[in-house]
């Protein structure tokens, strides 16, 4: 049983887990008008060209693109293939496909901002799969949004992943010449065993990601001071280096993975590995008390998980059941551990939860007003190998999550995927209409589904 298999799901208040009511405190954003940025173009060329289907009026097209293993994409490289020939002793990675729709909601300007590119190997790093997917939230402007969706990849490349995936894939090279009869040498350190077994070290991609987003902070800041922009984003970001996940966030934008719990995969292929890190509920860090109980089944009323799984359509077999696990954190300065950072750096939080009485959130990219009143970039990073056990992730916005909760979330996506047969861009474009349209979000909302298509391993 892996670290994730010892949370219970997150709480769900009628689907409104982490909702705010709107008298509480203004909105996030100000009602401010929409810089223009000539970053549109960069970002727009890691989306692909998709149809409109069941997308609601007034909502924004998606992207829909989709990396397939070695052989099975056409003109497909060594560098940007989805898996290595899994014959002759060569590793073989999950196929992954990826989608976001999104809408302004009720607000005159559309603040989000969603990135997909799945082939986001280094040129000169051959034999290893390397893909990335973001969310990147604005408030006050778009303009730091666009900047981090166009370069925050690049700065963490820079920052270290790009030598582990050289080091990933140089070792993997090495292991299946030697599986095919080639020389190889057995044994070495921890990390070139993981390198050699297609994992990366996560310590060291951990890192990479931390000082990536250091690195993007501080160009934001320059960006901001020189040219005037008064607005920050908070960011959530996947990247998938071989069959590691490695998710990273800052601010109030969520990761939820939906996993089938350990008792209802048969087979070895169950066992998916946790790679470090505290995992998180939706409202928080999990206590070292909730792993400790996880054994335990939860008895709280209004949780969207159950033991039978979905009813499907009638005459057909109900669907198995996935559990929701939120993989992220969210910041926000009315939390114990930001409240004491931002009070240290000699600001306070008013009584309704804000930094200084005028922000909710206590970590984005940007915000220069706010970052020496204790407002930081430094993200929460997790990690785990993907298994067959693992359906998808679903990455969005707070807007988002303030109509949907977790496992909520994860039901709708696995109706319209596996009970309906929609596409992953289909079951985006239903995920967006719901939470407009039905469930009446306000905010800017923006959903990513990143699949794991085991079937083509």
């Amino acid at each position: 049983m892996g670290l994730f298999d010892a949370l219970p799901p997150p709480k769900s208040n009628g689907g409104a887990s982490g909702a705010t009511p709107a008298a509480a405190a203004p909105a996030k954003r100000p009602a401010e008008g929409e810089p223009s940025s000539a970053a549109d173009d960069s970002i727009k060329k890691a989306r692909s060209a998709a149809s409109l289907d069941l997308l609601p009026s007034g909502s924004s097209d998606s992207s829909v693109v989709q990396l397939l293993p070695t052989g099975q994409q056409a003109g497909t490289t060594a560098a940007g293939a989805a898996a290595v020939a899994a014959e002759g002793g060569q590793l073989s990675w999950t196929a992954v496909q990826a989608a976001f729709s999104e809408d302004s909601g009720s607000r005159l300007t559309m603040e989000d901002v969603a990135v997909i590119n799945l082939n986001a190997v280094p040129a000169d790093t051959p034999g290893c799969r390397l893909a990335f997917v973001g969310i990147f939230d604005g408030h006050g402007g778009k303009n730091v949004a666009q900047l981090a969706g166009q370069h925050l990849h690049s700065s963490v490349l820079q920052a270290g992943l790009a030598a582990e995936a050289s080091r990933v894939a140089a070792a993997a090279s090495s292991a299946a010449k030697a599986s095919s009869g080639g020389s190889g040498t057995a044994g070495g350190t921890a990390q070139q065993q993981q390198a050699a077994a297609g994992q990366p070290s996560v310590k060291a991609c951990k890192a990479a990601i931390a000082e990536g987003f250091k690195e993007l902070d501080r160009r934001a800041l320059e960006q901001c001071a020189a040219a005037g922009w008064p607005d920050g984003c908070t960011a959530v970001a996947v990247w998938v280096l071989g069959d590691t996940v490695l998710v990273a966030n800052v601010g109030d934008a969520r990761c939820v993975l939906a996993r089938q719990p350990a008792e209802t995969t048969a087979g070895p292929a169950a066992g998916g590995q946790a790679a470090g890190g505290q995992q998180q509920a939706a409202a928080g860090a999990a206590s070292p008390a909730a792993v400790a109980a996880a054994a335990a089944p939860p008895a709280a009323a209004g949780e969207q998980a159950s033991t039978g799984g979905q009813q499907a359509a009638e005459g057909q077999p109900a669907l198995p059941l996935l559990k929701a696990i939120t993989l992220t954190r969210e910041h926000k300065a009315i939390f114990p551990a930001e409240r004491q950072r931002i009070e240290k750096a000699g600001s306070f939080v008013s009584g309704d939860g804000r930094l200084a009485g005028r922000i909710e959130v206590s970590r984005a990219f940007g915000d220069r007003a706010f970052k020496k009143q204790g407002m930081s970039a430094v993200p929460d990073v997790q990690a785990f190998q993907i298994s067959r056990r693992d359906a998808f992730l679903l990455l969005a916005c707070d807007g988002f999550w303030g109509v949907f909760g977790p496992q909520d979330a994860v039901d709708f996506a696995q109706r319209e995927l596996e009970a309906k047969g929609n596409s992953v861009k289909q079951t985006c474009n239903r995920l967006i209409h719901e939470a407009i349209r039905e469930r009446k979000c306000k905010d800017n909302c923006t959903v990513l589904l990143l699949r794991f298509d085991h079937s083509r391993q």
